[in-house]
């Protein structure tokens, strides 16, 4: 039930986690300084919509992770061992990525990515990449918050 309940949230957590997280992914991406300036002080303009936009398609992109990426993984690796910290940070970072890689790989089929332009600048996706890797972090390490650490600790206790 622990786990049934550590998937469900993963949606949340997503959107939380990507919110949070969009300052620094505005900033990282600007090309030119849009900063206002008030009294020699510079000031930030973030875009309230953009937030919600980013927070909504990673709490979409994360039903699509969960059901196509985390229930195999899980089913894999409780098979093996329980399921640890380690574990789950790891397999969060990585289908934190699995957007990223889908949307690159159908852009490269259908055109978007010229394989005469293959591969793409490296330093263009190094803001998708860590977006990704953070909010799957964030998301690995609720989960086993959920779902892992009254397992582990029973199981230390027995």
């Amino acid at each position: 039930m622990r786990v049934l309940v550590g998937l469900v949230m993963q949606p949340l957590v997503a959107a939380a986690a990507a919110l949070a997280l969009f300052p620094v992914l505005e900033y990282t991406g600007r090309a030119v300084d849009y900063t206002d300036r008030v009294g020699g002080v510079h000031h930030v303009r973030y875009s309230s919509g953009g937030a919600a936009s980013v927070a909504f398609g990673a709490a979409l992109a994360a039903v699509f992770v969960v059901v196509f990426g985390a229930l195999p993984a899980i089913g894999w690796i409780s098979r093996r061992r329980p399921i640890t910290l380690a574990a789950s940070l790891i397999a969060g970072a990585v289908l934190g990525n699995l957007p990223v890689a889908c949307i690159l790989l159908l852009a490269t089929v259908n055109g978007g990515v010229g394989w005469e332009n293959w591969p793409p600048p490296v330093l263009g996706l190094v803001r998708p990449i860590a977006f990704g890797t953070a909010v799957g972090l964030a998301c690995g390490a609720a989960f086993w918050g959920i779902a892992g650490i009254r397992r582990t600790a029973s199981a230390e206790v027995s």
